[in-house]
């Protein structure tokens, strides 16, 4: 009697979909003896949720399929790298048609708390931001022609007012 009903109470919750634990009373196991086992297993191996068509849960179907695509090439998160060959992976799953920027987190195992471990620093960019300098002079016009061969991109008088 007892195997019965911690058997009737497993398949039980088991076909709910749920991991709670259910007390079986004395109804349930008189109704459990007369039902056959192989019917519960049944539909407690069915599926209790309703599938997509196209086989995604919720949370993918709300991703793109560029997005999926670039996850693949990916490797998990507990890989570790170098920065050479993440860079490389950062600009082979890069497809936006502009120049994508980049976040770099560092965990340096500092305690800011203490004056002598905090960290404070400006980089030099070897190739700059990226960003172009564009010059306009204003001037008379004798030195339209000086200002051009200085480098401004655009010079004249009156006419850019």
């Amino acid at each position: 009697m007892f195997a019965l009903t911690t058997q009737y109470s497993a398949l039980a919750t088991t076909a709910r979909g749920t991991a709670t634990k259910r007390t079986t009373t004395r109804t349930r196991v008189v109704r459990a003896a007369g039902l056959d086992f192989s019917e519960l297993e049944q539909e407690a191996a069915a599926p209790t949720r309703a599938v997509r068509k196209d086989g995604l849960s919720s949370k993918e179907a709300k991703q793109s399929k560029r997005f999926r695509a670039a996850q693949k090439s990916v490797p998990p998160r507990l890989e570790t790298q170098g920065a050479s060959a993440a860079i490389e992976l950062m600009k082979s799953s890069a497809t936006a048609k502009f120049d994508e920027s980049a976040e770099v987190h560092i965990r340096l195992n500092i305690d800011p708390k203490y004056n002598d471990q905090q960290l404070r620093a400006t980089v030099a960019l070897p190739k700059g931001t990226g960003k172009n300098v564009r010059v306009a002079v204003l001037c008379a016009g004798d030195n339209i022609a000086a200002a051009k061969a200085a480098g401004g991109g655009l010079s004249g008088g009156g006419d850019f007012v």
